[in-house]
């Protein structure tokens, strides 16, 4: 019953540790922003802005949006996922004269000027990519471990009485290889 509880005290963790706060990377400047849903903020880099209350967050499929208001203007913001670390980043201001979208790409990873360079080395840890995933492998490392203490061992049973056993022993089998006599 304890392991059980254990069980469940983990997987509550696994979902807990889900990113509530992510930092966006813009891939060609070193700009970012952070959403932090915990405190439902929406904070900029540079400009030294105030961080942004955010409003009407929702997530559907891969796609997130929710809008800001500053100064009386209303700015809508997507991020659509397009990979594992990749995302596009959409951004609009109404009331506005033109309706254009500034579209970003950014990346959950953090770019340095090595990272451009060394681009083709993978030097991720699958715990740096997914958490979750890391925390799972734990969560079933430990069920493993619980389940085999209430395995019966086999081989308990079995008894040889002092028998011993041989394998008889042939003559090597001449494929060629071996030298004349």
């Amino acid at each position: 019953m304890k392991r059980l509880l254990l069980f469940c005290v983990f997987c509550v963790f696994a979902f807990v540790a889900n990113a509530q706060v992510r930092t966006f990377y813009y891939k060609d400047s070193g700009y970012w922003v952070k959403l932090d849903l915990t405190k439902k903020v929406f904070i900029l880099d540079g400009c030294a802005s105030e961080p942004m209350r955010v409003l009407n967050y929702k997530k559907t499929g891969n796609k997130e949006s929710f809008t800001t208001t500053d100064n009386g203007l209303t700015t809508h913001n997507e991020f659509v996922k397009k990979s594992d670390t990749d995302y596009t980043y959409y951004s609009w201001t109404t009331p506005s004269e033109s309706k254009e979208k500034a579209v970003i790409e950014v990346t959950t990873k953090p770019v340095t000027i090595k990272d451009e360079l060394e681009e083709d080395r993978p030097t991720e840890t699958v715990a740096e990519k997914n958490p979750i995933k890391s925390v799972s492998d734990g969560v079933k490392g430990l069920f493993n471990k619980g389940k085999s203490l209430f395995k019966k061992d086999k081989s308990k049973g079995r008894s040889n009485a002092g028998k011993s056993i041989k394998a008889p022993k042939s003559a090597p089998v001449d494929d060629g290889s071996m030298p004349e006599k």
